[in-house]
């Protein structure tokens, strides 16, 4: 993966991170120039088109990447592993035979004790 790449999926990893750790503020994160990305309870629930569409309003000058790019860098990166080690994971919501119109869904892994 180039380093362009790599950079928009750490800030998809970051804006992830960002809502499991209850930082993320749907008031003020501009969600409602997207609404292909929802909160519905405790998920984040999105497209990868939305999810990219999304990105870009949070940076005052994104770096050119292509919604192509986007999803391969997505796909080969290890988002799924460093989510697990925040206590989240992505899941498919709802399939429909394209990956484009595809909803995923960010939640929290249930925690367990010892006890």
């Amino acid at each position: 993966m180039n380093e362009l790449a790599q950079l928009w999926a750490n800030f998809a990893l970051t804006v992830f991170t960002q809502f499991l750790s209850g930082e993320f503020d749907a008031e003020t994160s501009n969600l409602a120039n997207c609404p292909d990305i929802t909160i519905d309870t405790s998920e984040l629930c999105f497209t990868l088109p939305a999810l990219f569409s999304y990105l870009n309003t949070r940076l005052d000058c994104p770096p050119k990447i292509s919604y192509a790019e986007f999803r391969k860098a997505i796909y080969a990166s290890d988002i799924n592993l460093q989510l697990r080690l925040n206590g989240g994971a992505i899941g498919i919501k709802e399939a429909v035979g394209s990956v484009n119109l595809t909803q995923y869904r960010l939640r929290e892994l249930p925690q367990f004790s010892d006890e």
